[in-house]
Protein backbone atom coordinates (compact mmCIF):
# COMPACT_ATOMS: atom_id res chain seq x y z
CA UNK A 1 0.00 0.00 0.00
CA UNK A 2 1.52 3.37 -0.83
CA UNK A 3 1.87 6.23 0.76
CA UNK A 4 0.08 9.64 0.20
CA UNK A 5 1.75 11.70 -2.04
CA UNK A 6 2.04 15.18 -0.34
CA UNK A 7 2.38 18.12 -2.42
CA UNK A 8 4.78 20.73 -1.77
CA UNK A 9 3.50 23.93 -1.14
CA UNK A 10 4.18 26.94 -3.75
CA UNK A 11 7.02 29.31 -2.76
CA UNK A 12 5.36 31.92 -5.39
CA UNK A 13 3.66 34.83 -3.79
CA UNK A 14 0.06 34.75 -3.73
CA UNK A 15 -0.90 36.59 -6.90
CA UNK A 16 -3.22 39.54 -5.56
CA UNK A 17 -0.18 40.09 -3.06
CA UNK A 18 0.97 44.30 -4.41
CA UNK A 19 4.28 41.82 -4.91
CA UNK A 20 2.73 39.84 -7.94
CA UNK A 21 1.17 43.24 -9.74
CA UNK A 22 3.48 44.42 -12.28
CA UNK A 23 4.33 47.98 -12.48
CA UNK A 24 2.58 48.21 -16.19
CA UNK A 25 -0.27 46.59 -14.32
CA UNK A 26 -0.60 49.58 -11.91
CA UNK A 27 0.01 52.30 -14.50
CA UNK A 28 -2.61 50.70 -16.74
CA UNK A 29 -5.26 50.63 -13.43
CA UNK A 30 -4.32 54.36 -12.21
CA UNK A 31 -4.83 55.45 -16.57
CA UNK A 32 -8.05 53.44 -16.45
CA UNK A 33 -9.28 54.87 -12.86
CA UNK A 34 -8.34 58.83 -14.22
CA UNK A 35 -10.49 57.95 -17.96
CA UNK A 36 -13.49 56.75 -15.89
CA UNK A 37 -13.64 59.84 -13.35
CA UNK A 38 -12.92 62.11 -16.30
CA UNK A 39 -15.50 60.51 -18.34
CA UNK A 40 -18.16 60.63 -15.35
CA UNK A 41 -16.85 64.54 -15.13
CA UNK A 42 -17.67 64.74 -18.79
CA UNK A 43 -21.18 63.06 -18.54
CA UNK A 44 -21.91 65.57 -15.53
CA UNK A 45 -21.18 68.55 -17.33
CA UNK A 46 -23.22 67.34 -20.38
CA UNK A 47 -26.49 67.36 -18.22
CA UNK A 48 -25.85 70.74 -16.77
CA UNK A 49 -25.13 72.24 -19.74
CA UNK A 50 -28.41 70.75 -21.34
CA UNK A 51 -29.92 72.24 -18.35
CA UNK A 52 -28.47 75.49 -18.78
CA UNK A 53 -29.70 75.52 -22.44
CA UNK A 54 -32.98 74.37 -21.43
CA UNK A 55 -32.92 77.71 -19.05
CA UNK A 56 -31.48 80.24 -20.92
CA UNK A 57 -34.50 79.20 -23.72
CA UNK A 58 -36.99 79.19 -21.43
CA UNK A 59 -36.10 82.56 -19.53
CA UNK A 60 -37.66 84.75 -21.82
CA UNK A 61 -41.08 83.15 -20.93
CA UNK A 62 -40.62 84.49 -17.77
CA UNK A 63 -41.65 88.41 -18.58
CA UNK A 64 -43.55 90.01 -20.87
CA UNK A 65 -42.99 89.78 -24.83
CA UNK A 66 -41.41 92.40 -25.98
CA UNK A 67 -42.04 93.64 -29.75
CA UNK A 68 -39.26 95.86 -31.53
CA UNK A 69 -39.76 97.59 -34.87
CA UNK A 70 -37.21 96.67 -37.43
CA UNK A 71 -38.03 99.03 -39.82
CA UNK A 72 -41.09 101.55 -40.51
CA UNK A 73 -42.38 101.94 -44.26
CA UNK A 74 -44.48 104.50 -45.71
CA UNK A 75 -46.90 101.88 -46.72
CA UNK A 76 -50.43 103.40 -48.74
CA UNK A 77 -52.99 102.16 -50.64
CA UNK A 78 -54.93 100.66 -47.38
CA UNK A 79 -54.15 97.20 -47.40
CA UNK A 80 -55.80 94.42 -45.95
CA UNK A 81 -53.35 91.46 -46.72
CA UNK A 82 -49.60 91.46 -46.24
CA UNK A 83 -47.23 89.37 -46.94
CA UNK A 84 -43.29 89.04 -46.35
CA UNK A 85 -40.04 86.75 -47.39
CA UNK A 86 -38.31 84.58 -45.09
CA UNK A 87 -35.49 87.29 -45.17
CA UNK A 88 -38.00 90.08 -44.65
CA UNK A 89 -36.26 91.94 -47.57
CA UNK A 90 -39.80 92.78 -49.44
CA UNK A 91 -43.62 93.71 -48.19
CA UNK A 92 -45.80 93.13 -49.98
CA UNK A 93 -49.94 94.22 -49.48
CA UNK A 94 -52.89 93.77 -50.96
CA UNK A 95 -56.31 96.35 -50.44
CA UNK A 96 -59.83 95.79 -51.59
CA UNK A 97 -58.79 97.59 -55.03
CA UNK A 98 -57.23 94.47 -56.06
CA UNK A 99 -53.69 95.98 -56.29
CA UNK A 100 -50.27 93.97 -54.70
CA UNK A 101 -48.26 97.03 -53.72
CA UNK A 102 -44.64 96.24 -53.19
CA UNK A 103 -41.77 97.93 -50.57
CA UNK A 104 -38.45 96.81 -50.29
CA UNK A 105 -37.43 96.93 -46.45
CA UNK A 106 -33.66 98.25 -46.95
CA UNK A 107 -34.62 101.83 -48.56
CA UNK A 108 -38.25 102.01 -47.93
CA UNK A 109 -38.74 102.41 -51.41
CA UNK A 110 -42.02 101.42 -53.45
CA UNK A 111 -40.65 99.03 -56.26
CA UNK A 112 -43.64 97.03 -57.33
CA UNK A 113 -47.20 97.22 -57.97
CA UNK A 114 -49.57 95.01 -60.15
CA UNK A 115 -53.63 95.46 -60.75
CA UNK A 116 -54.86 92.09 -59.92
CA UNK A 117 -58.34 92.80 -62.16
CA UNK A 118 -56.68 94.64 -64.72
CA UNK A 119 -57.57 91.38 -67.17
CA UNK A 120 -60.04 89.16 -65.98
CA UNK A 121 -60.04 85.51 -67.10
CA UNK A 122 -61.12 84.76 -70.56
CA UNK A 123 -61.15 87.99 -71.63
CA UNK A 124 -58.79 89.77 -73.93
CA UNK A 125 -56.29 92.40 -72.31
CA UNK A 126 -57.69 95.73 -73.55
CA UNK A 127 -61.54 94.77 -73.17
CA UNK A 128 -63.85 97.08 -71.23
CA UNK A 129 -65.89 95.17 -68.72
CA UNK A 130 -66.79 95.65 -64.98
CA UNK A 131 -64.71 95.11 -62.21
CA UNK A 132 -65.39 92.41 -59.50
CA UNK A 133 -65.59 93.99 -55.83
CA UNK A 134 -63.29 92.62 -53.59
CA UNK A 135 -65.14 92.20 -50.52
CA UNK A 136 -62.15 90.52 -48.00
CA UNK A 137 -58.45 89.55 -48.83
CA UNK A 138 -56.38 87.61 -46.28
CA UNK A 139 -53.11 85.28 -46.67
CA UNK A 140 -53.65 81.97 -45.47
CA UNK A 141 -51.74 81.23 -42.12
CA UNK A 142 -48.59 79.46 -43.44
CA UNK A 143 -49.49 80.13 -46.85
CA UNK A 144 -47.16 82.66 -49.47
CA UNK A 145 -50.52 83.43 -51.38
CA UNK A 146 -52.78 86.67 -51.23
CA UNK A 147 -56.25 85.19 -51.45
CA UNK A 148 -60.12 87.43 -51.80
CA UNK A 149 -63.46 87.19 -51.95
CA UNK A 150 -65.58 89.01 -54.76
CA UNK A 151 -69.27 90.49 -55.01
CA UNK A 152 -70.23 87.93 -57.50
CA UNK A 153 -69.49 84.44 -55.87
CA UNK A 154 -65.34 83.54 -56.42
CA UNK A 155 -62.38 83.56 -54.66
CA UNK A 156 -59.14 85.06 -56.23
CA UNK A 157 -55.95 83.27 -55.50
CA UNK A 158 -52.19 84.72 -56.37
CA UNK A 159 -49.31 82.65 -55.37
CA UNK A 160 -46.56 84.79 -54.44
CA UNK A 161 -42.43 83.13 -55.46
CA UNK A 162 -39.70 85.44 -54.27
CA UNK A 163 -36.97 84.95 -56.58
CA UNK A 164 -33.54 84.43 -55.20
CA UNK A 165 -30.03 85.23 -56.98
CA UNK A 166 -27.05 86.13 -56.00
CA UNK A 167 -24.13 88.85 -57.60
CA UNK A 168 -21.52 88.06 -55.73
CA UNK A 169 -21.91 87.72 -52.28
CA UNK A 170 -24.84 90.28 -52.29
CA UNK A 171 -28.16 88.29 -52.21
CA UNK A 172 -30.76 89.68 -54.21
CA UNK A 173 -34.93 88.90 -53.91
CA UNK A 174 -37.45 90.23 -56.05
CA UNK A 175 -40.86 88.70 -55.79
CA UNK A 176 -42.86 87.72 -58.83
CA UNK A 177 -46.75 86.87 -58.83
CA UNK A 178 -47.82 83.51 -60.51
CA UNK A 179 -51.06 83.29 -62.85
CA UNK A 180 -54.30 84.30 -61.05
CA UNK A 181 -56.74 81.27 -60.34
CA UNK A 182 -60.14 82.12 -60.55
CA UNK A 183 -62.56 79.28 -58.07
CA UNK A 184 -66.41 80.29 -58.26
CA UNK A 185 -67.67 78.86 -55.38
CA UNK A 186 -71.22 80.33 -55.44
CA UNK A 187 -72.30 79.74 -59.38
CA UNK A 188 -76.06 81.93 -58.74
CA UNK A 189 -73.11 84.94 -58.32
CA UNK A 190 -74.55 85.70 -54.68
CA UNK A 191 -71.77 87.12 -52.30
CA UNK A 192 -69.25 85.24 -50.16
CA UNK A 193 -69.50 85.56 -46.75
CA UNK A 194 -66.68 84.25 -44.29
CA UNK A 195 -63.84 81.99 -46.51
CA UNK A 196 -60.60 80.04 -45.95
CA UNK A 197 -58.29 78.35 -47.61
CA UNK A 198 -55.18 76.38 -48.30
CA UNK A 199 -53.20 75.07 -52.02
CA UNK A 200 -50.04 73.13 -52.35
CA UNK A 201 -48.29 71.71 -55.71
CA UNK A 202 -49.39 68.22 -55.02
CA UNK A 203 -52.28 68.41 -52.55
CA UNK A 204 -53.98 70.54 -55.25
CA UNK A 205 -56.32 74.14 -53.71
CA UNK A 206 -58.94 73.59 -51.09
CA UNK A 207 -61.54 76.69 -50.17
CA UNK A 208 -64.57 76.96 -48.12
CA UNK A 209 -66.96 79.91 -47.81
CA UNK A 210 -69.95 80.57 -46.62
CA UNK A 211 -72.86 81.64 -49.24
CA UNK A 212 -75.38 84.62 -49.09
CA UNK A 213 -78.05 81.23 -48.46
CA UNK A 214 -75.94 79.69 -45.32
CA UNK A 215 -74.60 76.74 -46.61
CA UNK A 216 -70.75 76.10 -46.43
CA UNK A 217 -69.67 75.52 -49.74
CA UNK A 218 -65.99 74.16 -50.37
CA UNK A 219 -64.58 73.35 -53.66
CA UNK A 220 -61.33 71.41 -54.29
CA UNK A 221 -59.36 71.94 -57.22
CA UNK A 222 -56.66 69.55 -58.31
CA UNK A 223 -54.23 70.21 -61.60
CA UNK A 224 -52.48 66.71 -62.91
CA UNK A 225 -49.79 66.63 -66.04
CA UNK A 226 -50.02 63.84 -68.04
CA UNK A 227 -46.13 62.60 -67.51
CA UNK A 228 -46.06 61.58 -71.35
CA UNK A 229 -47.34 64.13 -73.05
CA UNK A 230 -47.24 67.25 -70.77
CA UNK A 231 -50.61 68.15 -71.25
CA UNK A 232 -52.57 69.84 -67.93
CA UNK A 233 -55.83 68.52 -66.78
CA UNK A 234 -57.94 70.40 -64.11
CA UNK A 235 -60.59 68.68 -62.05
CA UNK A 236 -63.31 70.37 -59.44
CA UNK A 237 -64.82 69.03 -56.68
CA UNK A 238 -67.79 70.65 -55.17
CA UNK A 239 -69.67 69.68 -51.98
CA UNK A 240 -71.83 71.79 -49.62
CA UNK A 241 -73.44 71.57 -46.14
CA UNK A 242 -75.68 73.12 -44.18
CA UNK A 243 -74.66 75.58 -41.18
CA UNK A 244 -77.61 76.96 -38.99
CA UNK A 245 -74.80 79.46 -37.96
CA UNK A 246 -73.81 82.89 -39.50
CA UNK A 247 -69.87 82.46 -39.78
CA UNK A 248 -67.39 85.21 -39.15
CA UNK A 249 -63.94 83.68 -39.46
CA UNK A 250 -63.09 80.79 -41.12
CA UNK A 251 -59.35 78.92 -41.18
CA UNK A 252 -58.17 76.17 -42.43
CA UNK A 253 -55.27 73.61 -41.71
CA UNK A 254 -52.35 73.16 -44.26
CA UNK A 255 -53.09 69.34 -44.86
CA UNK A 256 -56.19 70.45 -46.07
CA UNK A 257 -58.07 68.01 -43.61
CA UNK A 258 -59.88 70.09 -41.13
CA UNK A 259 -61.98 73.74 -40.87
CA UNK A 260 -62.69 75.94 -38.18
CA UNK A 261 -65.27 78.52 -37.79
CA UNK A 262 -66.08 81.05 -35.02
CA UNK A 263 -69.78 83.10 -34.93
CA UNK A 264 -70.81 86.20 -33.78
CA UNK A 265 -72.30 84.10 -31.05
CA UNK A 266 -69.10 82.66 -29.63
CA UNK A 267 -69.19 79.15 -31.01
CA UNK A 268 -66.54 77.56 -32.29
CA UNK A 269 -67.31 74.73 -35.49
CA UNK A 270 -64.96 71.95 -36.17
CA UNK A 271 -65.27 70.09 -40.12
CA UNK A 272 -63.19 67.37 -40.70
CA UNK A 273 -62.88 67.64 -44.52
CA UNK A 274 -62.37 63.90 -46.09
CA UNK A 275 -61.53 64.41 -49.49
CA UNK A 276 -63.09 68.17 -48.93
CA UNK A 277 -65.98 66.90 -47.91
CA UNK A 278 -67.23 68.59 -44.56
CA UNK A 279 -68.10 65.61 -42.64
CA UNK A 280 -68.27 65.68 -38.65
CA UNK A 281 -69.18 68.62 -37.56
CA UNK A 282 -68.36 69.69 -33.51
CA UNK A 283 -69.94 72.57 -32.23
CA UNK A 284 -68.55 73.83 -28.79
CA UNK A 285 -68.49 77.22 -27.44
CA UNK A 286 -66.28 79.69 -26.33
CA UNK A 287 -68.35 82.22 -24.29
CA UNK A 288 -70.77 84.60 -25.25
CA UNK A 289 -68.44 87.05 -27.15
CA UNK A 290 -68.48 86.35 -30.36
CA UNK A 291 -65.14 84.98 -32.09
CA UNK A 292 -63.14 87.89 -34.07
CA UNK A 293 -60.29 86.65 -35.31
CA UNK A 294 -59.00 82.66 -35.80
CA UNK A 295 -55.51 81.19 -36.54
CA UNK A 296 -53.09 77.92 -36.18
CA UNK A 297 -50.45 77.09 -34.30
CA UNK A 298 -47.73 74.54 -33.78
CA UNK A 299 -47.89 72.38 -37.14
CA UNK A 300 -51.77 73.78 -37.50
CA UNK A 301 -52.68 71.35 -34.38
CA UNK A 302 -53.49 74.50 -32.08
CA UNK A 303 -56.01 76.70 -32.90
CA UNK A 304 -56.07 80.52 -31.58
CA UNK A 305 -59.29 82.57 -31.12
CA UNK A 306 -59.56 86.28 -30.50
CA UNK A 307 -63.04 87.29 -29.36
CA UNK A 308 -65.02 90.75 -29.68
CA UNK A 309 -64.37 91.42 -25.91
CA UNK A 310 -60.87 90.52 -25.78
CA UNK A 311 -60.50 87.21 -24.92
CA UNK A 312 -57.62 85.44 -26.07
CA UNK A 313 -57.30 81.74 -26.16
CA UNK A 314 -55.33 78.60 -27.41
CA UNK A 315 -57.77 75.10 -28.68
CA UNK A 316 -56.58 71.66 -29.23
CA UNK A 317 -58.10 68.41 -30.27
CA UNK A 318 -58.64 66.19 -27.63
CA UNK A 319 -59.30 62.52 -27.66
CA UNK A 320 -62.33 61.40 -25.79
CA UNK A 321 -61.35 58.73 -23.63
CA UNK A 322 -58.55 56.27 -23.68
CA UNK A 323 -60.14 53.85 -26.47
CA UNK A 324 -62.29 56.71 -28.29
CA UNK A 325 -61.06 57.70 -31.57
CA UNK A 326 -63.45 61.01 -31.71
CA UNK A 327 -61.77 64.07 -30.98
CA UNK A 328 -63.05 67.41 -29.39
CA UNK A 329 -62.13 71.05 -29.13
CA UNK A 330 -60.88 71.89 -25.85
CA UNK A 331 -59.61 75.12 -24.28
CA UNK A 332 -56.03 74.40 -23.01
CA UNK A 333 -54.71 77.91 -22.77
CA UNK A 334 -56.50 81.53 -21.68
CA UNK A 335 -53.83 84.95 -21.85
CA UNK A 336 -54.55 87.92 -20.29
CA UNK A 337 -58.05 90.01 -22.42
CA UNK A 338 -57.26 92.35 -24.42
CA UNK A 339 -58.41 95.96 -23.80
CA UNK A 340 -60.68 95.70 -27.19
CA UNK A 341 -61.60 93.19 -29.84
CA UNK A 342 -59.22 91.28 -31.30
CA UNK A 343 -59.22 91.62 -34.80
CA UNK A 344 -55.63 89.84 -36.49
CA UNK A 345 -53.82 87.12 -35.41
CA UNK A 346 -50.29 86.65 -37.33
CA UNK A 347 -48.27 83.65 -36.54
CA UNK A 348 -44.73 83.22 -35.71
CA UNK A 349 -42.67 82.22 -38.75
CA UNK A 350 -41.66 79.78 -36.28
CA UNK A 351 -45.47 78.38 -36.28
CA UNK A 352 -45.07 78.99 -32.55
CA UNK A 353 -46.02 82.24 -31.39
CA UNK A 354 -48.14 84.62 -32.46
CA UNK A 355 -48.84 87.98 -32.78
CA UNK A 356 -52.78 90.01 -31.79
Amino acid sequence: MRPPVMAEASRQPPSGSPAATSRRRLLADSWARRLVTGGGFAIIASILGILLFILVEVWPLVGAARVEPEASLPISGAPRAVLSDPHRSWVLTLGLDGVVRGWRTADGAAAFETDLLAALPGEPPGTPSPRPGLLAVQVPPGGRLFAASTEDGRLLVVPVEFQVSFVGDRREIEPRLEPPVWLTLDPSGGALGAFALQADPEDGLTAAAQLADGRLEVVRRQVDSNPFTGEMRESVARHSAPVAYRLSRLVMSADQRDLYGGTGGGELLWWQLAGGRPDDLEVTSAGSSGVTALTLLLGHRALVVGQADGALGVWVRVREGEECERFRLTRVRDFAPRRAAVHLLEPSQRNRGFLA
